[in-house]
C-alpha cells in the first residue's frame, strides 16, 4: 500500500543523497555564484517532485500545502541535517525521516 511506497521513496532517496552529499554540499555553498549549479539544482529539485508524485500519484489529489511538506520533507536539505547538523548515523537517520515522511503520508486521506 501507501505505506510501502512512501518506504520505498525514502530508501530511494537515502540512496541519492548518500552518493551525492559531497558534490551537492559543495555545490550548494557555490549556487549562489553559478549560473550552471544554480540550474543544476533547479533540475533536481524539479526531478525531485516529478519522482514524489510518481511514488505517491494520489498526492495530485491531496491539498497543495502536504504536497509542499513532503516535498521538502524529503529533500536532500532535511537528509544533510539529519545526517550533519545532528550526526546521524544513517540507520537513525532513515528512521527519523521514514517517520516524518510517513506521518505526512498518513494525513493524506484527511485533509
Amino acid at each position: 500500500g501507501r505505506d510501502i511506497r512512501a518506504r520505498g521513496l525514502v530508501e530511494r532517496r537515502i540512496r541519492l543523497y548518500e552518493q551525492i552529499a559531497p558534490y551537492k554540499r559543495s555545490g550548494n555553498s557555490q549556487r549562489w555564484r553559478s549560473a550552471y549549479l544554480a540550474r543544476q539544482h533547479g533540475e533536481l529539485v524539479r526531478a525531485l517532485r516529478a519522482d514524489l508524485l510518481g511514488w505517491l500519484p494520489e498526492l495530485r489529489r491531496a491539498p497543495a500545502d502536504l504536497v509542499e511538506a513532503l516535498d521538502a520533507a524529503t529533500s536532500f536539505d532535511v537528509w544533510d541535517r539529519l545526517r550533519t547538523d545532528q550526526r546521524l548515523g544513517r540507520e537513525r537517520a532513515t528512521a527519523a525521516l521514514e517517520r516524518i515522511v510517513l506521518a505526512l503520508v498518513n494525513g493524506i486521506g484527511r485533509s
